[in-house]
């Protein structure tokens, strides 16, 4: 008689849109519709490909359910609050010193509450990757 070993199988992660906890879904959303939006501004700067090509890596590990794809996002989201302060900064200085024109003051300060906004949704964005990076590396 002869013993015939048992095959272990590969544990297969389920990826894609099912196995997705809600608060991940919104976030998969909104970021395929930022990248939709990106792409059809129709510049094609260095920087705006960079970072259509950051968003794509990010979208792509969400939905494959990569172990890193929750760091990978957190960083990506602490960039952009780094430049939402730099241009929160840039366009608030004028308002603060008073040196901004009497008809620049509300674009000025339109800019400086989408930078506050940006700051508050993409700090959203970081916390719930560091909730649910446990969706990531289960098995």
């Amino acid at each position: 008689m002869s013993k015939k070993k048992a095959v272990k199988k590969p544990v297969i992660r389920e990826s894609g849109w099912a196995p997705m906890p809600l608060s991940i879904k919104i976030l998969f959303v909104l970021v395929c519709i930022e990248f939709i939006g990106i792409l059809l501004r129709f510049r094609f700067a260095p920087s705006i490909i960079i970072r259509d090509i950051f968003l794509l890596v990010l979208i792509v590990a969400l939905w494959n359910r990569y172990i890193w794809a929750w760091i990978y996002g957190a960083f990506y989201y602490v960039i952009s609050v780094l430049m939402s302060f730099g241009v929160f900064k840039q366009f608030v200085n004028p308002l603060i010193l008073g040196s901004a024109n009497f008809n620049q003051r509300p674009l000025l300060a339109a800019i400086a509450i989408s930078a506050v906004l940006t700051v508050i949704i993409n700090g959203a964005f970081i916390i719930i990757l560091i909730i649910k990076r446990e969706y990531f590396s289960k098995q």
